[in-house]
């Protein structure tokens, strides 16, 4: 599909593998039909979701910086689409009031949401990709320190947890008397990598160095012609 891309990064120690998508324009520049296709995406698991559960009070939408930026207000358009008067909320890396929490994996593992006196029982955390499930478990029993919340509802495009792990976050969530659902599409579950994928992924990212090269060799041209 032409909404998802999964790389081997070289620049993070900590996280070999990337998952990207269209809307985010990583790779490329994002146009309207990409954020259109991301956000009927998310809307069919916001439907989802509501049948299963229905909602029955305020909800708050966090999104965490940067990559979960856009999937959060995507949500945030959907849910305000269905009159549910959503809030919406994101992480930062700057020094603020608010609750600290951690991204082990990240390049920049400390982030802060900007909360303080607010009061909402129901969460929705929005993310490109659920990876070990250990930032979303991290911020829901930070959150749980400063609000009351009864449900959590994580919204991601792509889900690599072991099932393992997503038994853990469901249990912890029990324990400390929250109920948490978790809504991905099926397409992007926990999953092996075949050969034929792992060649494509290779190809691309050899690509992507391609063009950078050319466009570094381009930028010192013009810095020769400029000299001369």
């Amino acid at each position: 599909m032409k909404d998802f891309y999964h790389l081997k990064r070289d620049n993070n120690p900590l996280r070999e593998d990337a998952f990207t998508l269209s809307c985010l324009g990583k790779l490329f520049p994002a146009s309207s039909s990409d954020f259109n296709r991301c956000g009927d995406l998310l809307a069919s698991l916001l439907d989802k979701s509501l049948l299963e559960h229905h909602l029955e009070d305020r909800i708050l939408i966090v999104g965490l910086t940067e990559s979960g930026i856009i999937p959060a207000f995507l949500m945030y358009l959907e849910a305000n689409r269905r009159d549910l008067n959503p809030h919406l909320v994101y992480s930062t890396r700057r020094p603020i009031p608010g609750i600290a929490f951690n991204e082990r994996h990240s390049h920049g593992p400390d982030h802060i949401l900007p909360l303080t006196d607010c009061c909402f029982k129901e969460i929705w955390i929005v993310e490109d990709e659920i990876t070990s499930g250990n930032t979303v478990l991290d911020l829901i029993n930070k959150l749980n320190e400063y609000l009351e919340i009864e449900r959590v509802r994580i919204f991601a495009f792509a889900d690599f947890r072991s099932s393992q792990q997503s038994q853990h976050l469901i249990s912890y969530a029990e324990k400390i008397n929250i109920c948490c659902t978790v809504h991905t599409p099926a397409l992007f579950r926990k999953q092996k990598q075949n050969p034929k994928v792992e060649a494509k992924h290779q190809s691309l990212k050899m690509e992507m160095k391609q063009q950078k090269l050319k466009m570094e060799k381009k930028q010192q041209k013009l810095k020769m012609e400029k000299k001369q």
